[in-house]
Order: structure tokens, then C-alpha cells, then sequence
């Protein structure tokens, strides 16, 4: 905890020397966790959906290079049919994801619409409340859309994809963002 203070400690405080906008962003958004699990014993996949809230912090730079820390958490569901044939079970779990992406920012309309198109790596692990299921790791995809109504505040929409590797299992989370986004 006190790493990431000293983070955004720097990145408020060492953003403007280096002429960035520091942002920070509250979202919420939605979560698709598709994947599949081979062992030796058995295989299965599954497909889930669920709420994701997150917190975004960064810096854009003034010739448009951007870094970004995305930290998300998901509370995700999923109806398994396979377990019980007389009806459907829904099963739960939670997921953290952090990304941290670096790219490139367009401004247009005089510095108040973004288009930012990131790349790197996530990190995250998933479980429920009684197991944790994996810890993974993954290139990330990011498209971020930003307007700005004032200097300070604005809106923004992104749409991020994260293929996982775990132990034996592989998966790919699609999510979709919004949430304000505000310059310091």
C-alpha cells in the first residue's frame, strides 16, 4: 500500500516537471471473462459476466505519450448447465485486475476530445469467497475515448481486451468503461 501512495504521490507531483496532465478516473463498466481449463483429468470453459469498478490513474503528455494504471475490481457470475441437468446453477466469483499501459493520445478540438490507444501488460487473480482460483498474466489492449467539458473535468469510454495465462487454464476479458475522468 505505501508503494502505490508513493506512486501516485510522484505522479502528482512529478507529472507537471515533465510538462503531463496528471488524470485520475473513477469508472464502472461491465466484465466478460471467457476461457477454458485443460488438465489431465478434465477440461471445461465458461463465459462470465459481471459488474467491474475501477479507479484509473496517469499521465498524458503534452506530445501525446501516455501511461496509465487501470485497477479494476469484478464481481462476476456465470450459469453452469453441465452440473445439474434438471436446471441451472449460477456460480459466482470476484476478480482484481491491474493493467499498466503505455501508448499514444490524439488530441482533437483544441485539446478537449482524446483518443488514446494503449498497449501492455495485466496482472489479476480470480477466486470467491471460499478458493482462490489463479493469479494471471497478459498482454492488454486498450481504447480510451475522452471529452473534456472543462480544463479540469470531462467523461470518458474505453474498451479494454486481456488474454490470460494461467496455470492450466487460458482466457480473455473483454471490458467496457466509462466514468469521469478529471486533470490535476
Amino acid at each position: 500500500m505505501k508503494k502505490i501512495l508513493l506512486l501516485i504521490f510522484i505522479f502528482c507531483f512529478g507529472a507537471p516537471a515533465f510538462a503531463a496532465d496528471f488524470v485520475i478516473s473513477p469508472t464502472v463498466g461491465y466484465q466478460n471473462n471467457l476461457g477454458e481449463t485443460s488438465g489431465l483429468l478434465y477440461s471445461d470453459s465458461y463465459v462470465y459476466h459481471g459488474a467491474q469498478v475501477g479507479v484509473s490513474i496517469g499521465t498524458i503528455a503534452q506530445n501525446g505519450f501516455t501511461f496509465y494504471f487501470n485497477n479494476s475490481v469484478g464481481f462476476m457470475y456465470y450459469i453452469d448447465s453441465y452440473t445439474n441437468p434438471e436446471g441451472e446453477i449460477i456460480k459466482k466469483k470476484n476478480a482484481y485486475i491491474f493493467e499498466l499501459l503505455f501508448g499514444r493520445t490524439f488530441f482533437f478540438r483544441n485539446d478537449s476530445l482524446h483518443l488514446g490507444i494503449l498497449g501492455g501488460v495485466n496482472f489479476g487473480y480470480t477466486g470467491n469467497q471460499s478458493e482462490l482460483r489463479g493469479m494471471c498474466i497478459g498482454p492488454c489492449v486498450s481504447i480510451n475515448v475522452d471529452y473534456f467539458f472543462t480544463k479540469q473535468a470531462g467523461i470518458t469510454f474505453s474498451l479494454t481486451e486481456c488474454p490470460n495465462w494461467y496455470i492450466l487454464a487460458m482466457d480473455n476479458i473483454i471490458s467496457v468503461r466509462f466514468g469521469a475522468k478529471f486533470r490535476l
